[in-house]
């Protein structure tokens, strides 16, 4: 009897396990891959306005905030969300066009639900003696190339510091467990 109580525990500790390992979210650093690699490290500047939001739930709790613009392809989403009652989102300021923005890392987050990635690239707004922690999301990946195993998968819509629109494919890595 002892024996199979402790397979038993063993095998629920194991399912257990196993079960939350799948579902969770896995990230992995993007700061050395295009391209994200020519910003990591630098500071940009906003080629328009861009709104800045504090965000309930964050993909990254050290970046509560995140910025957007009215070309992002998120623009409508975040603006219904800023005036749900869901309280999900709140919009904190506008910054203008020149504003400056220096970023410090990139991390893929996948979900480990729906496998979805979610490129973001991570920052600090200075407005005047605060510093806003801020996640830009910015990438999106052609179902249509990844199910034809193309590793340059990935395509970026125009981020607000740039001054046109990069229309190169790129590969990332997989976001991973650890």
């Amino acid at each position: 009897m002892k024996i199979l109580t402790i397979i038993g525990v063993v095998f629920i500790v194991v399912f257990a396990f196993s079960f939350y390992m799948s579902i969770k979210t896995k990230s992995t650093d993007i700061s050395k891959h295009q391209p994200f690699q020519q910003y990591v490290n630098q500071t940009v500047t906003l080629q328009q306005e861009a709104v800045l939001y504090k965000e309930l739930k964050p993909f990254n709790n050290n970046y509560p905030y995140t910025i957007i613009d009215d070309m992002h392809p998120l623009w409508e989403y975040y603006q219904r969300l800023s005036i749900s009652d869901q309280k999900e989102l709140t919009k904190i300021k506008t910054f203008p066009a020149g504003t400056k923005i220096n970023f410090q890392k990139a991390v893929n987050y996948a979900n480990g639900v729906s496998g979805n990635s979610t490129p973001l690239i991570f920052g600090v707004i200075l407005d005047g003696a605060k510093k806003h922690k801020v996640g830009y999301q910015w990438g999106e990946k052609s179902a249509m190339r990844f199910f034809d195993g193309v590793k340059k998968c990935w395509f970026f819509h125009q981020a607000v510091w740039q001054q046109q629109k990069d229309t190169s494919f790129y590969a990332l890595p997989v976001a991973k467990w650890w």
